[in-house]
């Protein structure tokens, strides 16, 4: 059975796991994911993580690796999709998944593989938090991960490695969380700062 995938969630949670993949490519049908990372929060702590690399089929583009610093030397003896996979999946378990553009990429990527390997989707519900910034953010040229941490101040360890975007991902959301609880009316405005967080009521819908 396919299965259905799960809802898009903007409510607060307490207990969920952050997710993140590396590819091959930007295209959800042929890239092939390189890297998989999560962290699993309960009450708001990290409590575990899971990070692997994955060898692919074919070779990795130098373009790719010029991003994510994964070279084919990196994967050569990395496990194959089909032995981490499930392994990965069962680390997730029924918890909601936390994600920076989770919604079209990630969730996608990892659904085509799912499908193919064991026949079913995720059902898990989600939180993107590239929704919550486009909802709650204002001014903003650019909402990847990275402009978004400089936006919340957010200490950036590595870019484009899964498990360092994990933790760029939980700080944020953390951020996010905070700041939503700061006025009783559920929304947020730094009026005397440029650089400060103007939030939207839309959140709430």
């Amino acid at each position: 059975m396919k299965g259905q995938k799960g809802n898009r969630l903007v409510c607060p949670q307490n207990d969920y796991v952050v997710i993140d993949t590396e590819t091959t490519g930007v295209n959800i049908y042929t890239s092939e994911i390189i890297e998989l990372a999560a962290l699993k929060v309960v009450n708001g702590e990290v409590v575990d993580t899971f990070q692997s690399l994955v060898k692919p089929d074919n070779p990795i583009p130098l373009e790719v690796t010029y991003i994510n610093d994964i070279t084919n030397e990196m994967v050569k003896d990395a496990p194959k999709l089909d032995s981490v996979l499930c392994d990965y999946l069962d680390f997730l378990g029924d918890s909601v998944l936390v994600g920076h553009n989770i919604n079209i990429f990630d969730l996608n990527i990892l659904n085509n593989a799912s499908l193919n390997l064991y026949g079913h989707v995720l059902s898990n519900d989600f939180v993107d938090t590239m929704y919550l910034a486009r909802c709650c953010i204002h001014g903003q040229e650019s909402y990847t991960l990275s402009s978004i941490a400089d936006y919340l101040r957010v200490q950036v360890k590595f870019k484009h490695r899964a498990l360092d975007d994990c933790i760029t991902t939980y700080k944020c959301y953390e951020c996010y969380e905070k700041m939503k609880h700061m006025e009783l009316k559920n929304y947020f405005t730094d009026s005397n700062s440029k650089k400060g967080p103007r939030w939207r009521n839309k959140f709430e819908r």
